[in-house]
């Protein structure tokens, strides 16, 4: 068992040794365990924070590492796509060197009478190599190494060493005695006050002073206004007066054949148009009316006779009591208590949390592509023809294509569409020529 030696345990100790024996373990325990508590949940605060960042910082070095493996497998089907692209070009261009040259220079070396050739593309060739590429760079991570508490055991003091004070009671005896109980007085009797009413005039409601609004006053007036003004106007005429009297009336409408239209200049007198509006005669004015005071005439209860006292004497009044006194008086020993101790359990901080700094390796994955071993080229193979094709030979390799799985049409010996489909489907299966019947086809096929 240990005694008290941490800073913790000795201020438990003078907090203990200052009460005056009301304190008990549990406060002590309480205090000591609120400080250590308060300590630890500060160090696992600062625990989750850290891991919170190294989270953070692995989940970006996850997303860094899977967009580089994306980029490097994007990058791989780009050479892959540049492979075949040239292939095709090559391809191509070999076609229309042969179509444009020619045919002299462009026949099958050692041909054989009776058999058939044809110039066919060879594709090119891979292998397929395995890199190591790197997907997440070497680094450091910090890790959390959490503290670590126990307990330990104490001895504490709970009590002092004190010493009581035993009190002996005295003895007492019963005598009887004539007390006073209450002594001679003066009191005073009130004579209440006498009311009387008087009647009181009061205002209800004071006087006023309003203003009154005086509408305005309008008339209707009269009023001609011009409209259209005098002016003058050409219209046509007739002619003159006849003195001879040829024509209605005497007027004519032309002088002679030689005239023209008669127009006359006429005065057309001006336009007036009578209109009524409506005017103020007089303007709005305001009105002060006045209100007088409103009075009424009440009952008010008010004092007529003050209230007054009258004294009166009360004698003595005195009681025959029995009364416990002293008969031997009490008396005092001395007890001697010893001190009093607790063992109790603190929780104690044995290592503090700390950090240490772990490497963490490059990562590596392994990714397989393709490298081109050979290019494709053009070359002569023989291949067959209605020359030297039979309907057993066909029929014998559309059983063979049936039997690994190529072909599901009638053995019928007749090279339709069914059959050749077979055969290209074949030859991309073996990594052969594709296009043609050769007799490598035929060989593969265990037909030749």
């Amino acid at each position: 068992m240990k005694l008290i030696k941490t800073p913790i345990a000795l201020a438990v100790m003078i907090a203990v040794t200052g009460l005056t024996g009301c304190a008990t373990s549990s406060d002590s325990d309480s205090m000591a365990s609120e400080s250590m508590q308060s300590e630890l949940d500060e160090q696992r605060r600062k625990m989750a924070v850290l891991e919170q960042r190294l989270s953070t910082k692995d989940r970006e070095i996850t997303t860094l590492a899977t967009e580089k493996a994306e980029m490097s497998r994007r990058t791989i089907e780009l050479e892959e796509r540049a492979t075949s692209m040239s292939s095709s070009s090559m391809s191509s261009s070999m076609s229309s060197t042969t179509s444009m040259s020619g045919t002299g220079e462009l026949f099958p070396p050692n041909a054989i009478p009776g058999h058939c050739y044809t110039r066919i593309f060879i594709p090119p060739t891979f292998k397929t190599e395995t890199e190591q590429v790197l997907v997440a760079e070497g680094g450091e991570r910090l890790e959390i190494i959490p503290g670590e508490t126990g307990y330990e055991t104490q001895k504490v003091l709970v009590k002092e060493t004190s010493t009581i004070i035993k009190t002996i009671p005295g003895t007492y005896r019963m005598v009887e005695e004539r007390i006073l109980v209450k002594e001679a007085s003066t009191s005073l009797r009130p004579i209440p006050a006498t009311y009387k009413y008087v009647e009181e005039r009061i205002m209800v409601s004071p006087g006023t002073e309003r203003l009154v609004v005086i509408p305005a006053k309008y008339t209707t007036v009269t009023e001609k206004i011009l409209v259209k003004a005098a002016h003058t106007s050409w219209k046509k005429g007739t002619g003159p007066i006849s003195l001879g009297g040829n024509g209605s009336n005497g007027i004519v409408a032309r002088i002679d054949d030689s005239t023209g239209e008669i127009m006359c200049l006429v005065e057309i007198p001006a336009v007036y148009r009578t209109i009524t509006k409506r005017v103020q005669a007089e303007p709005a004015s305001t009105r002060s009316i006045t209100t007088p005071p409103a009075y009424k005439t009440i009952k008010r209860r008010v004092v007529d006779q003050q209230a007054s006292t009258s004294p009166v004497e009360i004698p003595a009044v005195y009681k025959i009591v029995k009364r416990r006194i002293v008969d031997q008086p009490p008396t005092t020993r001395s007890i001697e208590i010893p001190a009093v101790y607790k063992t109790i359990k603190i929780k104690t901080i044995i290592r503090s949390p700390s950090t240490r700094t772990i490497s963490t390796p490059p990562k590596y994955s392994t990714v397989t592509r393709r490298v081109p071993v050979t290019e494709g080229v053009m070359d002569w193979r023989e291949i067959l023809c209605k020359t030297n094709t039979s309907p057993r030979m066909v029929m014998d390799m559309q059983s063979a294509l049936k039997n690994a799985g190529f072909y599901k049409g009638p053995v019928d010996g007749v090279i339709g569409r069914g059959t050749m489909q077979a055969i290209k489907s074949y030859q991309r299966s073996k990594g052969q020529p594709v296009g043609q019947l050769t007799l490598g086809t035929l060989k593969s096929l265990g037909v030749m």
